[in-house]
């Protein structure tokens, strides 16, 4: 399924997330953040630092508001 919201570019398709035809994105984010982080589905958050590897996982619950804030903010701030 593409989405578009009237742009003429795509934006993103739909992916699996988890189990043996997860996306190699998926696979690998479970590889690093180990079973309790890895996706359970799309909505799950990842925060990559600039040296490739995982700064923090956010659940669906747990990565949106102040906390997901904050953490890009260290972040940032951390590779100034």
């Amino acid at each position: 399924m593409m989405i578009s919201f009237d742009v003429t570019f795509p934006l993103a398709d739909k992916q699996v997330v988890s189990g043996s035809n997860a996306h190699p994105l998926y696979r690998w984010a479970a590889r690093q953040t180990g079973p309790v982080g890895a996706p359970g589905w799309n909505f799950h958050k990842i925060l990559i630092g600039r040296n490739g590897r995982v700064i923090e996982w956010f659940s669906a619950v747990s990565g949106t508001g102040a906390k997901l804030e904050r953490a890009i903010e260290a972040a940032l701030v951390a590779h100034e």
